[in-house]
C-alpha cells in the first residue's frame, strides 16, 4: 500500500489537479508506514540471523523517521521541506523492492556481501536503504551548493 500511495504522492501532475486525493493518499500513506514498521519492528523480535533483525529494525526505524518528519513539516506549512522529506521516506519505502531485486537477481553480489547467505541477506538489508539515502543526500546538497542559486562569499 505505502508503495502505491507513494507513487501517486510523488506524481506532480495529479498532485496539482488533485489536491484533495494528494492529502487522502498521503493519509493512506502515513497508515501503511505505520502498519509497516510495526510488523518490521516485531519481526526483529523474531527473525534470525539477529543481524538481519537488527538491519530490519534500522529500516523501520528510518521508515518512520523520515516518514515523521515529512508529516511535521507539512502541517507546519513547510512545502519544500516536506517533499525532500517525502523523497526520503519513499526511497525508505522503496528499499524492500530493492532488497528483493538485489537479493534475488544478483547472487554474484549478494555473496561477495557476507561470509554466508544469512550474513549477505543482512547486508543487503543495510544497503537497500542507506545507499539510496545516502545518494540522494548528495545529489540534493550538490543542487544546492552548485547550483544557479548558490552564492559564492568573498574569503
Amino acid at each position: 500500500m505505502a508503495l502505491v500511495c507513494g507513487t501517486l504522492q510523488l506524481w506532480t501532475g495529479l498532485r496539482r489537479k488533485a489536491m484533495r486525493f494528494h492529502r487522502w493518499t498521503g493519509r493512506v500513506y502515513l497508515g501503511a508506514v505505520a502498519v509497516g514498521a510495526t510488523g518490521a519492528f516485531l519481526m526483529t523480535y523474531y527473525t534470525t540471523p539477529r543481524a538481519f533483525g537488527v538491519a530490519l529494525m534500522g529500516l523501520a526505524t528510518a521508515w518512520l523517521l523520515t516518514t515523521g518528519v515529512a508529516w511535521a513539516a507539512i502541517v507546519r506549512g513547510q512545502v519544500q521541506l516536506h517533499r525532500e522529506w517525502m523523497l526520503r521516506s519513499y526511497l525508505v519505502t522503496f528499499a524492500f523492492v530493492w532488497f528483493r531485486f538485489i537479493h534475488d537477481n544478483l547472487p554474484g553480489l549478494t555473496a561477495r556481501l557476507g561470509s554466508s547467505g544469512d550474513d549477505a541477506a543482512s547486508s543487503v538489508a543495510w544497503l537497500s536503504w542507506t545507499v539510496p539515502l545516502a545518494v540522494y543526500e548528495v545529489v540534493l546538497q550538490g543542487r544546492r551548493l552548485f547550483g544557479p542559486g548558490a552564492r559564492r562569499t568573498a574569503s
